[in-house]
């Protein structure tokens, strides 16, 4: 290999001959780099051996003097364009300042009438932004270039347009303003009238704002009116409504103390009826318990008297008897047994009265 590093001195805008005095300085270490490429060859194809490891050491430890010197001449190079950059730089601000205020100066000459244009120009545009300024924000850098007709043109369009705005704006804040007063009326309005509702035709879609005072005020008082003569009509039909229950339960009382009465008549009637039922019940009992006991006496006696005239032959003759009147129960214990059978119906009537006396009482209370 006989060129290890290849530059083109043309991409870094170089002329070949300046390139090559440049790359002069370099050559030395370029032609080790060849020199020890051979070295190189010949290590990695050998087998790995102390020996081998000692040799490529070496090899390497060369490698890096040719780098450390190669960094060594880019830097006292490169240190030597950096200070002849800086030389050339001081002839050429020396130049400058040798020729600018002479430049300066003949310019001043060469251009005395156009700098005089240039500043009436300039102060025309501050005369005319200041004028503008007051119509709008916007402020055209060709001011100063208008002639006097498409200025005056421009600024009396610039006024028109201010004052049309202005009025915009003014006519739209007193529309909210109105609009606003409307809104409030409204809702004062309709509260107003929340508890007339139902007296106010439409009243959904009534627009109140849009009202007169004495218009609304009407309003008012007619749904007022109209408020007045319903809840009279109502009040009227209600105390109908009160009197005709009143009638209603006052007949209803009447009825119950009439069916109450009728009850208890009826109540004492069966009671009555009952007790003269059971007394005569009774009595027909007594009666029959009576008659059955005086038949098994006579039977009893019918029986013995037989059995004594069975007998009697064997006797000797009977006293006569003192009396041939039969036997006779007293009465007395029947009539005992009758009285107590009275006194309890008695008692049995009066406790119905009474319970009659609490239903009345209970169904009035």
């Amino acid at each position: 290999m006989n060129q290890i590093v290849k530059i083109n001195a043309s991409e870094y805008g170089l002329e070949e001959t300046k390139a090559q005095e440049v790359a002069k300085v370099f050559q030395p270490m370029l032609d080790k780099m060849v020199e020890l490429e051979k070295e190189y060859n010949k290590v990695v194809v050998k087998p790995i051996s102390e020996a081998l490891c000692e040799e490529a050491k070496a090899l390497r430890q060369k490698y890096v003097k040719v780098r450390t010197g190669t960094a060594k001449i880019h830097k006292d190079l490169k240190a030597f364009y950096l200070s002849g950059g800086r030389f050339v730089d001081g002839w050429k601000n020396a130049q400058l300042m040798a020729s600018q205020g002479i430049e300066d100066k003949l310019s001043a000459i060469e251009k005395h009438y156009e700098n005089i244009e240039k500043e009436r120009l300039y102060n025309l545009q501050q005369d005319r932004e200041a004028v503008l300024v007051a119509y709008t924000d916007f402020l055209p850098p060709n001011l100063c270039t208008m002639s006097t007709e498409a200025w005056d043109k421009y600024i009396n369009d610039a006024a028109f347009s201010y004052q049309a705005r202005i009025d915009a704006e003014a006519k739209a804040e007193a529309e909210r303003i109105e609009q606003e007063r409307l809104v409030a009326l409204e809702r004062d309005r309709r509260f107003k009238t929340s508890r007339l509702v139902e007296y106010i035709p439409e009243y959904d879609d009534t627009r109140f704002a849009h009202m007169t005072e004495a218009e609304f005020q009407k309003l008012v008082d007619n749904a007022i009116a109209l408020r007045t003569k319903k809840e009279a009509e109502i009040a009227a039909q209600q105390a109908e409504n009160e009197r005709l229950k009143k009638e209603a339960a006052d007949k209803q009382i009447a009825d119950a103390e009439a069916q109450l009465i009728r009850d208890r008549e009826t109540a004492k009637r069966e009671a009555k009826e009952r007790l003269d039922r059971e007394v005569y019940e009774a009595e027909l009992r007594k009666e029959r318990e009576a008659r059955e006991e005086a038949e098994a006496k006579a039977q009893a006696e019918i029986k013995a008297r037989e059995d004594m005239e069975n007998s009697v032959n064997d006797l000797p003759p009977p006293p006569e008897p003192r009396s041939n009147r039969g036997y006779e129960p007293c009465s007395c214990e029947e009539s005992i047994a009758l009285r107590a059978e009275i006194v309890v119906l008695k008692d049995r009537i009066i406790q119905l009265e009474r319970e009659l006396e609490e239903e009345r009482n209970l169904y009035n209370g």
